[in-house]
């Protein structure tokens, strides 16, 4: 499955391949039932199976757009296909999303079945449903100092239920991380994973994430460069679950000026990471 936003008809939708990827079904919509957006510009996505041990079958799916500055979530259930009943639910009535200076909204589920979605439309917030997506409530998340609406983010479950929220704060030039307690219901732990990790003028989102779903460790590479350097390093970084710290495991490649971007990938039969 594929879901994007679809610049030439402003709507999100999804395309199905049956045979890896050779040939491709039209692209199916999602519609805007629920939701007074009518152009689509961000989407994202979290597949059920991508929480450790979770065995559903749904697509969850929020997006944004600056017609309605709108944020809103819906799913499809790949086991027929099924878009959710009634459509979109809105998380947050917006007032300003500027296309390319807003983050792309982020979506995940914790072990516990709740969703989470990171959103910066006029705040940086974070939300959470317990039934489903149904009804939403902000976590008001408790960053030093609070995130903008520039700065890109991603949410990776850990064990009880928790939720670690990686943000790249581009004011400060930093990279940090904060874990939600689902057990007191409040944020916790804010560490700097990366000081002076200055943003790339032209490209967005340097960095990514991946975890391993049998030791449930967090794998994290980038691109760490100083302010106005023509070079960066490709810089790796590990979050061990059981003791909920951050550490640099190594620096892949020094002063590169060919690479903007690093993504990380997980074998989750060996928990080799790639990137």
């Amino acid at each position: 499955y594929f879901v994007y936003a679809d610049v030439d008809t402003n709507m999100i939708v999804y395309r199905k391949t049956t045979d890896g990827g050779m040939t491709w079904g039209s692209p199916v919509s999602f519609g805007n039932t629920g939701t007074s957006e009518t152009a689509w510009i961000y989407a994202s996505i979290w597949y059920d199976g991508w929480t450790e041990g979770d065995t559903g079958t749904r697509i969850h799916v929020v997006g944004s757009g600056t017609a309605g500055d709108d944020l809103s979530y819906t799913y499809l259930d790949v086991t027929s296909d099924t878009l959710r009943s009634g459509g979109w639910v809105q998380i947050v009535n917006g007032s300003t999303l500027t296309g390319g200076g807003d983050m792309t909204p982020y979506v995940a589920k914790s072990t516990d079945g709740y969703i989470f979605v990171v959103s910066t439309i006029d705040s940086y917030l974070v939300h959470k449903s317990t039934n489903g997506g149904i009804n939403w409530t902000n976590t008001s998340v408790g960053l030093s100092p609070a995130g903008a609406v520039a700065d890109s983010s991603q949410l990776v479950p850990l064990t009880g239920g928790d939720m670690l929220l990686i943000m790249q704060d581009v004011t400060a030039d930093a990279l940090r991380s904060i874990e939600y307690d689902e057990a007191t219901d409040s944020w916790t732990n804010q560490q700097d994973i990366a000081t002076g990790f200055t943003e790339n003028a032209t490209y967005d989102q340097q960095w990514s994430a991946a975890q391993c779903h049998s030791t449930d460790d967090v794998y994290l590479a980038g691109l760490n460069a100083s302010a106005g350097a023509s070079t960066a390093d490709v810089v790796f970084y590990t979050f061990d679950e059981s003791a909920r710290t951050w550490s640099l495991t190594s620096t892949l490649i020094s002063d590169t000026a060919l690479t903007t971007m690093a993504e990380v990938l997980v074998d989750q039969n060996t928990c080799d990471p790639y990137v």
